[in-house]
């Protein structure tokens, strides 16, 4: 067969034709096929997380969500509803002390909305919950009364990370009807059984108030 070696000597009118023999590799190797450059999505079409489908707006963060029954609280003449956000145990609680060796605080986290919609405002509660356990039930003393956080927290400050200064819990108040985020938290043992505990509302010494159950408490 008879070989023929074409040159590189095309005339063009005013102009040389540049750069012959020194094609690009990458485009077409010996026998190989050209790679193609990563596809670019057109604008607005990225669902990236916190998106909407075919949109760029994002979604603002929600606040933690309660689970459970409701638990009605009394404080003198107020009222308050209450649901459980979360329960852990850990050996600190959230104001930084830290109980002895073999004991751990029980933190429970939880929203309060104030039900007096004809107050424009109300005093926050003070300490009136309790854990109440198996062990515990036929001696009321032995159920730690919960101390409560400082500060109440708004949904828009719990979704942000409890950002911001909050509601005070000795001086400030609390909008009727809103709903707010708090904490509360009391020792026991490190051997409690809180498999079947009750949050309970305060209560007396003979008797533990109406409860609700604590559910899954996780270990901190």
């Amino acid at each position: 067969m008879r070989k023929v070696a074409i040159g590189c000597a095309a005339l063009l009118t005013g102009a040389v034709l540049a750069g012959c023999g020194g094609g690009d590799e990458s485009a077409a190797g010996s026998g190989g096929t050209a790679s193609a450059a990563p596809a670019t999505p057109a604008a607005g079409d990225s669902t990236g997380p916190g998106k909407h489908e075919g949109s760029d707006t994002l979604e603002p963060p929600k606040p933690p969500a309660p689970r459970g029954p409701v638990l009605r609280a009394t404080e003198e003449t107020w009222t308050y509803d209450i649901r459980i956000v979360s329960a852990r145990t850990a050996p600190e609680a959230p104001d930084g002390t830290v109980v002895e060796p073999g004991r751990t605080n029980v933190i429970v986290s939880y929203t309060i909305k104030g039900t007096a919609p004809d107050r424009p405002s109300m005093a926050p509660p003070h300490g009136s919950l309790r854990v109440v356990h198996p062990a515990c039930e036929d001696n009321l003393y032995k159920c730690p009364r919960l101390a409560s956080g400082t500060t109440y927290y708004t949904g828009d400050q719990a979704a942000f990370g409890y950002e911001g200064q909050g509601v005070e819990e000795l001086y400030g108040k609390l909008d009727a009807g809103a709903t707010y985020y708090a904490s509360a938290w009391g020792a026991v043992s490190e051997e409690t059984d809180l498999g079947r505990a009750e949050l309970c509302d305060g209560g007396g010494v003979l008797d533990k108030g109406d409860c609700i159950p604590l559910g899954e408490v996780t270990k901190g």
